[in-house]
């Protein structure tokens, strides 16, 4: 009789100012099987001087209005010191800018304090297993970035198909919805999305959001 391997804990750090927030978040981790809140902390340079003397996170959880270092400022730092983290934006702000801008700079998901916090359980899970944790209305907002760029940018050269797909990923979809929808294989689709990362020169979704946003959305 073989036994599947144990699962292993979702490494978290958590850093947030607000001090009533910053325990509330605290407390559904705690209580969550599979995630392990390892770290919290009051500014991102208490995280950043932290990061080389202890074991990195698998995700960690962002505000953007930090006292000092701002969160936009800090994602690039982070993602320096340990490129294979996933940074989780939790924030107030779902204005344009800064929404582009956290991802551009590297962020792997933009969640709002306003959703429900098993939204952010699942935001984590989400940025683990690869998929873009979003707000939806800052989904919305990214999708209509998508609907005003006519075509798509030259230096890209991604095809209609690739940029119908590009799009349903920032839309928050998976892999296995895009191919129902669209009537094709999952094969097909992870295919299609190997070759965007590969033209935008980009190692996950984000990251091609950015760079489609970049060069032609802002």
């Amino acid at each position: 009789m073989t036994t599947s391997p144990p699962v292993k804990n979702i490494d978290v750090w958590l850093i947030e100012d607000n001090r009533h927030f910053s325990e509330a978040i605290e407390c559904i981790l705690e209580s969550e099987s599979g995630i392990k809140l390892k770290e919290s902390f009051r500014s991102a340079e208490a995280a950043l001087k932290a990061l080389p003397k202890k074991a990195s996170p698998q995700v960690i959880i962002l505000d953007l209005g930090l006292p000092g270092m701002s969160g936009i400022e800090a994602i690039p730092e982070i993602l320096q010191h340990t490129p294979n983290c996933h940074v989780l934006v939790l924030t107030t702000d779902d204005g344009r800018s800064k929404v582009l801008a956290a991802i551009a700079n590297g962020a792997a998901g933009y969640l709002l304090k306003g959703d429900d916090l098993d939204a952010i359980v699942s935001g984590i899970r989400d940025v683990v297993d690869g998929r873009a944790a979003i707000n939806s209305r800052v989904s919305r907002m990214i999708l209509d970035v998508f609907r005003k760029i006519p075509k798509p940018p030259p230096e890209a050269k991604l095809t209609e198909r690739e940029s119908e797909i590009l799009c349903m990923l920032a839309d928050g979809k998976i892999k296995k919805e895009v191919a129902g929808l669209l009537g094709i294989s999952y094969y097909t689709v992870d295919t299609h999305v190997k070759r965007i990362y590969k033209k935008l020169q980009v190692n996950n979704l984000s990251g091609a959001i950015a760079r489609m946003t970049q060069t032609g959305g802002t």
